[in-house]
């Protein structure tokens, strides 16, 4: 779910624990984010501490705890600027290429024994 402001972070949120619960039938039971201000608000605890998630969070400052989570990121962003680049689209598309980078990110990745997510089912993975 695209993220237009920091504030549609909690709506985001109960959407994906209720997407896991329905699609999963499994319940969250730790979140874990940095400090970066979408996922630190009073009412954003509140949403998850009344569902008895325990909130964890990395320390301030500290971009190298989230390593795995920051490389990523940036492969993400470095497929849609590729794609948004490469097919001449307006700035108003930018959400639509970075979900298809994302529904499309077959980078082995070495947890899987450097096969894609998409192959990593027979590797013990979701």
């Amino acid at each position: 779910m695209p993220l237009h402001s920091k504030a549609a972070a909690i709506t985001a949120a109960k959407a994906f624990l209720k997407m896991v619960r329905v699609q999963h039938d499994a319940h969250v039971v730790g979140w874990m984010s940095d400090t970066g201000g979408e996922y630190k608000s009073d009412l954003f605890d509140q949403a998850l501490l009344e569902k008895g998630i325990k909130i964890y969070q990395s320390a301030p400052r500290t971009p190298m705890q989230n390593g795995r989570t920051k490389r990523l990121g940036h492969t993400l962003m470095d497929k849609a600027e590729s794609m948004w680049h490469q097919a001449y689209i307006s700035d108003s598309w930018w959400e639509f290429v970075f979900a298809h980078a994302t529904h499309y990110n077959h980078t082995p990745v070495a947890h899987l024994r450097w096969h894609t997510p998409s192959e990593g089912q027979g590797f013990g993975y979701p």
